[in-house]
Order: structure tokens, then sequence, then C-alpha cells
């Protein structure tokens, strides 16, 4: 089963109106990966999305999962009653970082011979999140010395994971951030200084 699109498809709501009548002829599951990136894109979208569902949902057969890497925005996005698509949630799954006991089981299984300190550091520099679990079993580095070795090679990807970090909270504001946090790794740790070096106030009134 098609639907006829009349015209062309040049922006996200023409696309998600086409997927929207879609469904109401097929069932099938849609997948939206790093959903908070229309934040930065086209905050629009969401009220598009939000009109277009409700007047759609109710006859449609469509599995819509979106999916995020930014906890802190998808609570926003659906959580917030300021928000177009506050409510519109049915469900939601919070995928939390591994356990010690699930992190001593992957070592068992990847390096039997850990010892207690290879098991906390990987507790401590992974925080449990699978990518970076999976990315020291990528590199083989499951013993301390190696994880630290690996966190500061050349071409680690734990290096950047800081700033990308900063750039998915805070988008294009994320260079206040990062400088906040180099002046403070500098040894620059009052307001004052900070304020000076910045030429503007970051403290909370």
């Amino acid at each position: 089963m098609s639907v006829t699109v009349f015209g062309s498809v040049t922006t996200f709501k023409d696309l998600f109106v086409y997927i929207m009548d879609l469904s109401k002829h097929q069932s099938f599951t849609l997948i939206i990966d790093e959903f908070q990136e229309f934040i930065n894109i086209n905050f629009s979208i969401y009220s598009d999305m939000q009109h277009i569902w409700d007047i759609n949902k109710q006859s449609s057969h469509i599995n819509l999962i979106l999916c995020s890497s930014i906890y802190s925005l998808m609570h926003k996005i659906f959580e917030n009653s300021k928000e177009p698509l506050f409510g519109r949630a049915t469900s939601r799954i919070q995928l939390l970082p591994f356990s010690i006991d699930t992190l001593k089981n992957i070592l068992n299984d990847y390096y039997p011979k850990h010892t207690s300190e290879d098991l906390l550091a990987m507790y401590a520099l992974s925080g449990g999140v699978a990518k970076y679990v999976e990315l020291f079993i990528q590199a083989k580095a499951l013993s301390f010395e190696a994880m630290i070795n690996e966190i500061f090679s050349e071409n680690s990807l734990f290096l950047d994971e800081g700033k990308n970090i900063l750039i998915d909270e805070f988008g294009k504001d994320y260079g206040n951030y990062f400088l906040i946090l180099t002046l403070i790794a500098s040894s620059k740790t009052s307001i004052s200084e900070i304020e000076s070096a910045m030429g503007m106030q970051v403290g909370v009134s």
C-alpha cells in the first residue's frame, strides 16, 4: 500500500504528514535517533509534529520511537508543560548505566584475570556507560594501566567526549561552558577570576 504524494516533499513537516498518512494503511515502526537535535535545526518541528500527531494518531498504526543520548533535553521536550510535545509520549525507557556486578561479569568474560583495581577503574572511568565500556573492550584495554593509556592515546575517542557532551547539552553556547572548565583547569577557580577572563558575568543571581 502506498500514499500518493502531490508535489514534492521539501520539509520535515511534509515528510511527517506523508508518514502519518501511510500509517493509516499499514503498520510499521519508525525510529528517529538523536531526536533532540531538532532543537538546534528547527525548533518549530516539534509544534508541527504535535499538530500532525494529534490529528492522525487515532487512525494510525505507527509505532513511533524517538531516541536521544541527552536525557535532560528529552525530559524538557516531553515533560515540560510549556513544550508542544508535552504529554504525547505513551511510554518511555531510560537506559541506566551498568551496575558494578554487570561490569564484573563483563570483565570476567573478556579479561578473566582482572583485579579489583581493574574493576574499580572500569567503573570510575566508564561510569557504567555502555558506549565507554564498549570502547575499552574494542581496544582490549581492560586493565587499569591499559584503560589509562587508551584514554590518553593520540586517537582516543575519550579526549573529545567532554566537548561533545557540552555541545549536545548547550548547542551553540557550549563555548562559554568549555571556557569556564578550561579556566578552572588552569587554577582560575574564583568567580572574579573567571568573569575577568571571560569579560562577562557568570555568577548566579
